[in-house]
This record gives structure tokens, sequence and C-alpha cells, in this order.
């Protein structure tokens, strides 16, 4: 492979692992804004899916 190809393989991995991170930090976001407001106590899922949910990347 040439230094091109190989630099441009780089910057996609890089960009998809940068919106891979926002798009955890904002579920992560959104699962400590819900559990402050105690909403995510009552929102029908078991425990277990409740305390690991917001790592789906779904």
């Amino acid at each position: 492979m040439e230094d091109r190809e190989l630099a441009r393989i780089l910057e996609e991995v890089s960009e998809e692992m940068e919106l891979m991170k926002q798009r955890l930090l904002w579920k992560i976001t959104c699962h400590r804004k819900r559990r402050e407001a105690g909403s995510d106590e009552n929102d029908g899922r078991p425990p277990e899916k409740r305390e690991w949910s917001f790592f789906s990347l779904d």
C-alpha cells in the first residue's frame, strides 16, 4: 500500500472513532440526566437494561 492510501484509511478510521466517541458521550449524558431526574427508575425496563443501555450504539 502506498503512504497516501494508508493515510486516507487512517483518516477514515479516525473520523469513525470520533463519531462513535461523540455518540457514546451523548448517550452517557442522556443516561445521567435521566438518572438525576429520577425517570430512569420508572421507565419499565428491568434494572440490568437500565444500567447498561447507554452503552448500546444503536
